[in-house]
């Protein structure tokens, strides 16, 4: 009896296949999510910032489709890519799907962040102005913890400030705060009358402070006691129109 005997049988197929992914593609801008009219693997190379990029995927949201392209060279100081942001708390914050961390202020908080892509500049502004200073004092004597400059815009100022003082040898504290405002013209100064200060100091110790005007500059100074050293520092949150 003979048996059929089994062969493996070997084919080539031949077809066709396009090299478009290969080829990159070159412009003076970088990709953006709607160019969506590539085939993942197309790399992208921004002739402007030396950049290059590789289109790796699509994502759908909402029945829009966005190309997810990732950076995989550039023309920057060596550091690579920023992978996160972070704060004071909350840990690393990464970008989204398009790429980006959104860096906001806050409504109530004063804080307004400005975006300008065209210079790459995030620029930070608060309605909350602020100025900070320190001085010490050796004895009884005048010590000018901050020196502020109006400026060349005719207009008006308010300021709200918070000084402390210390003494490490006896120990004693000292504390104030002083709400005052001036006017400049431009070029000098006018002391606003209803200056408030509130005092905060220890029994038997009694440093004063307040706010006066110089030429166009507003100064918080600070008197000292007889045979004391006094480290100070202050903060002054203003306001100003013109």
């Amino acid at each position: 009896m003979t048996l059929p005997s089994s062969n493996s049988v070997y084919t080539i197929a031949t077809g066709t296949t396009s090299t478009t992914a290969l080829i990159t593609y070159f412009s003076t801008v970088d990709p953006a999510p709607n160019n969506t009219q590539f085939p993942i693997q197309k790399r992208w190379f921004n002739t402007s910032s030396n950049v290059e990029w590789i289109l790796v995927g699509f994502t759908t949201s909402v029945g829009v489709v966005s190309a997810n392209w990732q950076r995989v060279t550039g023309s920057g100081g060596g550091g690579g890519d920023v992978n996160y942001l972070a704060g004071n708390t909350g840990g690393n914050v990464g970008p989204d799907g398009s790429h980006v961390i959104n860096v906001v202020g806050g409504t109530n908080s004063g804080i307004t962040v400005t975006g300008n892509p065209a210079t790459n500049t995030l620029t930070i502004t608060s309605c909350f102005d602020s100025v900070c200073g320190s001085t010490t004092t050796v004895g009884a004597v005048t010590g000018n913890v901050i020196t502020f400059g109006l400026g060349a815009t005719p207009g008006t100022y308010t300021f709200d400030c918070a000084i402390v003082g210390y003494n490490s040898s006896v120990p004693f504290g000292s504390g104030f705060t002083v709400v005052a405002g001036a006017r400049t013209t431009g070029a000098a100064a006018v002391l606003l009358t209803g200056q408030q200060v509130d005092t905060f100091n220890e029994t038997g110790y009694e440093p004063i402070a307040n706010m006066i005007v110089s030429g166009n500059n507003i100064i918080f100074q600070v008197t000292g006691l007889v045979g004391e050293t006094i480290d100070w520092t202050a903060t002054a949150n203003y306001i100003f129109i013109s």
